[in-house]
């Protein structure tokens, strides 16, 4: 049997930045917030662990409040965001059922 072995996904920003991102709740239910060093305008994107994308939205500041679509179902998930500077922070969040 042929094993395959992936690197864990660090919860960090590959940039300049260099620093931790804090996701809050996490496991969350409805609603999150990512909070980051960064400044300004970015994007986030929540995808499945196959990556395939389920959310996509535009920010402004330094903490992005997400309401999650109750149809999402409980899982692992990565949050990716891309700010205007080039960073790129990804981070884990678990998912709960809503019901």
């Amino acid at each position: 049997m042929l094993e395959h072995k992936f690197p864990p996904i660090p919860d960090s920003c590959t940039s300049k930045l260099g620093k931790r991102i804090t996701i809050s709740p996490n496991p969350a239910r409805s609603t999150f917030a990512v909070i980051g060093p960064w400044t300004g305008n970015g994007h986030l994107s929540l995808v499945d662990l196959r990556g395939r994308l389920l959310l996509s939205k535009t920010f402004t500041g330094a903490e992005v409040l997400t309401e999650l679509d109750p149809s999402i179902p409980s899982g692992v998930y990565l949050v990716k965001i891309q700010t205007e500077d080039g960073a790129v922070c990804m981070a884990k969040l678990v998912l709960l059922s809503t019901k």
